[in-house]
């Protein structure tokens, strides 16, 4: 019979689990590996190999499966992750793609025989509903503007440029600090390569928001979407005035004509 530790911590959203020796593995559905027990980390290198205890629970991101066995764990890893859960088509924006998909999925059940609904089901409640619908929106537009808010007020300025600077040289000891989010390249500390990460990612939110046919180019195209636009409120997340309100001031104006030009031209 296999033995299983006492797990150290809470898990959430566990889709799951495999048992050794000495050993537990569980991975959620946020494609966290959770181990914890007398865990090894296995390295070939030259003239032999080394064994590593790691700190437990060790979490890694982007793993889609696990098999396990005796005395060892196979994990795979998502070579191509959705930048965030409710990126479906791992474009890396969540936009009217996504949200067509997930309304054909409306009232479905997650089950095996159906992975889409669960792919879907955001809430993981095992239905696909309309709270669903909801945590999509939370996620909408841009990958890269998601990741540069890191004062979480739903746009990006200079006030997430102040809070990378105050940042640097902390160490990321907690998740969801303020430390974490700054962490933009994973690597347990906010440094310079964060900083200079966090400015691509704010120029390419940028350059997202003003893109609004999401051909990679703004351009005219994108101009006279805006213009046919122009005095309208922003009421619906799902309409092309909410789209066209570059500024997120309610309604689409000059102000928001003037972002677009100043955002002209090739996205890279």
């Amino acid at each position: 019979e296999r033995k299983a530790t006492e797990v150290p911590i809470d898990l959430d959203h566990v889709i799951q689990i495999g048992g050794g020796v000495n050993y537990s593995i569980a991975l959620t559905a946020e494609g966290e590996l959770v181990t914890w027990g007398k865990i090894y980390e296995y390295r070939r290198r030259i003239g032999g190999s080394v064994y590593i205890d790691p700190t437990c629970p060790r979490f890694v991101n982007d793993f889609v499966s696990i098999k396990s066995s005796w005395f060892s764990v196979v994990a795979t890893r998502d070579l191509c992750p959705a930048c965030t859960p409710a990126d479906f088509n791992r474009d890396g924006r969540v936009d009217h793609t996504d949200l067509d998909f997930q309304h054909s999925l409306l009232g479905s059940a997650c089950r095996d025989s159906n992975p889409d609904a669960c792919l879907v089901d955001l809430d993981h409640d095992g239905v696909v509903g309309l709270s669903d619908m909801g945590e999509l929106l939370s996620q909408w537009g841009s990958c890269a503007c998601a990741q540069a808010d890191l004062d979480q007020n739903d746009r990006v300025d200079d006030d997430d440029i102040q809070f990378m600077l105050a940042m640097l040289g902390q160490g990321c000891f907690e998740e969801h600090s303020d430390a974490c989010r700054a962490d933009l390249n994973g690597d347990g500390g906010v440094g310079l390569d964060d900083y200079a990460l966090f400015l691509n990612l704010k120029e390419d939110c940028a350059c997202a928001t003003a893109d609004l046919n999401g051909d990679g180019l703004v351009d005219t195209i994108d101009m006279f979407v805006l213009f046919d636009q122009l005095g309208q409120a922003c009421t619906n997340p799902f309409s092309a005035a909410c789209q066209a309100d570059l500024n997120s001031d309610g309604a689409v104006g000059l102000d928001d004509l003037g972002l677009l030009f100043a955002q002209w031209g090739p996205c890279d």
